[in-house]
């Protein structure tokens, strides 16, 4: 989230549907006012920092 905030994007929501869900899962709704190749472009550099890493029981 902080990668995306970095770049203007405007975080409305970090959020989660499934309370008794393991591991967690949130959901985060995100904004901008610019062109949308603009928001494309600011929101796959943010992907590209996401790593995935295994959840012990």
């Amino acid at each position: 989230m902080q990668s995306v905030t970095q770049q203007g994007l405007i975080v409305g929501a970090l959020h989660n549907h499934w309370l008794y869900m393991n591991p967690a899962l949130f959901y985060i709704s995100i904004q901008f006012v610019e062109s949308p190749m603009d928001f494309a472009k600011k929101l796959a550099y943010s992907f590209s920092l996401l790593s995935c890493s295994t959840v012990a029981e």
